[in-house]
């Protein structure tokens, strides 16, 4: 019996069956084809992410925190307060530093008048004059230290973290919010060493990410100068003699197309990149 002849016996829903698997069958074969195809003529990798410029903020005074006046995810600009420290302590010290700034002050114009009469050393006008000096500094600095007291924005972005809450306390050194710019938004994935020959500045990269389906394009804009293990914080350590080759791997800053059309970007999303070979 023919396959013609076979065909005309099946029944019409083992007909629709047939077809329905062909299709699949089909569709899978084109699929698996185009996907080695692109391996194959493209760089890829899966070690990519969404980076930025993020930046912690933290007081330069010690201090209890007042007021936290923004929340995560807040939109923020430049100059703008974002955590405000107790400052009661700042200004007794300010108002202690202007009345010895006063009080030095009128001693230093007396002194300077008698000076110029001669009726005084030298000697005892340098000093008046030290005293002076010195007072008007403590008083600047006082002054500053109240102005420490307000956090503010230093660009607008974006608030990715809050650290502190009212009532806290924060110290110069430990962030109380972070921050970043979107527009220093990019991808940074770290190649294998023995693919990185087929990249080059000015490429255009194809990115796809987890948090939303097809297919954006970027731009490779810089291939670093040492591998990542370079910067590792336990460095390896192969002078007794031990050593298993271990692929290393060079990281790749992409820029990333027009940011405001794409508002699910944010820092540490993962991203798949193909780059064209040759």
């Amino acid at each position: 019996m023919t396959i013609r002849e076979k065909w005309r016996e099946m029944s019409v829903f083992r007909k629709i069956a047939a077809v329905f698997i062909a299709v699949i069958a089909l569709l899978v074969l084109v699929w698996i084809a185009d996907w080695l195809v692109y391996r194959l003529t493209h760089v890829t990798s899966d070690a990519g992410f969404v980076k930025a410029d993020m930046v912690e903020i933290s007081p330069l005074v010690p201090g209890h925190v007042k007021e936290v006046l923004v929340d995560e995810g807040a939109q923020i600009k430049a100059g703008q307060p974002l955590v405000t420290l107790d400052d009661r302590d700042y200004q007794q010290a300010f108002e202690r530093a202007d009345a010895a700034f006063t009080k030095t002050s009128l001693n230093y114009d007396r002194q300077r008048k008698l000076h110029l009469s001669r009726v005084i050393a030298d000697a005892k006008f340098e000093e008046a004059e030290a005293s002076y000096k010195e007072a008007k500094a403590a008083r600047e600095i006082a002054l500053l230290n109240i102005g420490h007291t307000r956090l503010i924005a230093p660009f607008d972005g974006v608030v990715a973290k809050k650290y502190t809450e009212p009532g806290d306390f924060a110290a110069p050194g430990l962030p109380v919010v972070a921050v970043y710019d979107p527009a220093s938004l990019h991808v940074m994935v770290n190649l294998e060493e023995s693919k990185v020959g087929n990249v080059a500045v000015g490429k255009k990269a194809d990115l796809f990410f987890d948090a939303r389906s097809g297919k954006l394009q970027g731009v490779v804009v810089r291939i670093g100068e040492a591998t990542a293990a370079e910067f590792a914080l336990i460095p390896r350590d192969v002078s007794a003699g031990e050593f298993t080759k271990v692929v290393q791997r060079v990281p790749v800053k992409i820029s990333l197309p027009d940011r405001s059309k794409y508002p699910f970007l944010k820092p540490g999303l993962s991203v798949s990149i193909g780059v064209k070979k040759g």
